[in-house]
């Protein structure tokens, strides 16, 4: 009996692929478009190939999952159902645990004794994903049309100097100790990236939109994908050591008043320059995207103001931004801040 060891189901708007492979290494793959049925036959080496068709599989869940979450995925391994999430992280733990061949060789009884901590696993997963943080991202789409966009906008930057010894409370840029309020628990799985003392910088806010007082905390993941902001007022403050990827111990300096025109970002024969700026640590100003257009760009700009932007100054390479609504920041409503990294 030539048993069927992995089947593979994507289906979008009616039409569907499947991919069925045998214990022989038969590989039989079905096509329905438009109502038309396709058959092709395969046959591959197994351990090699196996591996490959797995890695092609994970490559593709994961852009599904992050980016076309409106296709449908449904893989079974050995009488085992995983939809896209499940299957995902399946095998993206075997790839760190360099563990492969578990998933393509697994005995029946060892897949039965391996059940009730492949559940675990699945129950595990699931409760830390429906806990997450939200994935803020910039939405084209719910952006409206630029009709007239202001040309110069008021903006608060500062440099960036190396530090070594922090006051309580002091503005830091990922350094390896955070002063945290009582009221704040350092969120899971994310990187400090800044905190910032808002009696430091509040007297340069010409806008009048940030709280005096208290501390803004920033942090991203590891993979750069998403953020988050925490504010608190409380000014009961104890220094915690942290640790991160990246370890700088960065402080602010020659905060200042500064203005930065929409018009500069264009060079003498009138073409946009999507990098202009990125250089730049500010607070407020036009949002920098050097993989965005020019009238993406407005739009964005148009929607939120700019919370916190950190430059290639700081990178070398690549800009991280922080946005926020006018209505979000004037009423201290942080959870909906959105978070970008870009670059070349």
């Amino acid at each position: 009996m030539n048993t069927i060891l992995l089947e593979m189901i994507k289906s979008l708007n009616g039409d569907y692929e499947k991919t069925f492979i045998y214990e022989n290494g038969d590989v039989d793959i079905e096509i329905s478009h438009n109502g038309i049925v396709t058959h092709t036959k395969e046959k591959f080496d197994f351990a090699s190939e196996l591996k490959e068709q797995l890695l092609k599989c994970y490559d593709l869940l994961i852009d599904t999952y992050d980016h076309e979450q409106n296709e449908d995925y449904q893989v079974i391994f050995q009488n085992h159902v995983f939809n896209s999430f499940f299957l995902y992280s399946d095998i993206h733990l075997k790839l760190l645990e360099n563990q492969m061949s578990n998933l393509a060789v697994l005995e029946e009884a060892k897949y039965k004794e391996g059940q009730e901590k492949q559940d675990e696993f699945e129950r595990m997963v699931l409760e830390n994903y429906q806990n997450r943080q939200p994935y803020m991202k910039i939405d084209i789409q719910d952006c409206e049309d630029v009709q007239h966009l202001e040309d110069e906008r008021a903006i608060i930057s500062f440099a960036l100097k190396e530090n070594s010894d922090f006051t309580l409370g002091q503005s830091r840029i990922f350094s390896d100790t955070i002063d945290l309020a009582s009221d704040v628990e350092l969120p899971q799985d994310l990187e400090f990236v800044a905190q910032l003392n808002l009696s430091e910088i509040s007297s340069y806010d010409q806008a009048h939109l940030l709280p005096k007082t208290g501390m803004l905390y920033f942090f991203q993941s590891h993979d750069n994908e998403s953020g988050q902001v925490i504010y608190s007022s409380g000014l009961d403050l104890s220094r915690k050591t942290i640790s991160g990827d990246i370890v700088l111990n960065i402080s602010l300096q020659n905060i200042e008043n500064k203005t930065e025109k929409f018009s500069d970002r264009y060079n003498e024969e009138g073409e946009y320059d999507s990098f202009k700026n990125e250089e730049l640590n500010k607070i407020y100003g036009f949002y920098t995207d050097c993989q965005m257009d020019e009238e993406d760009i407005k739009k964005v700009s148009q929607k939120y103001l700019v919370l916190l932007q950190l430059g290639s100054e700081l990178y070398g390479e690549g800009v991280t931004t922080y946005l926020i609504t006018e209505e979000n920041l004037k009423n201290k409503n942080f959870d909906q801040v959105v978070y970008t990294y870009v670059q070349s």
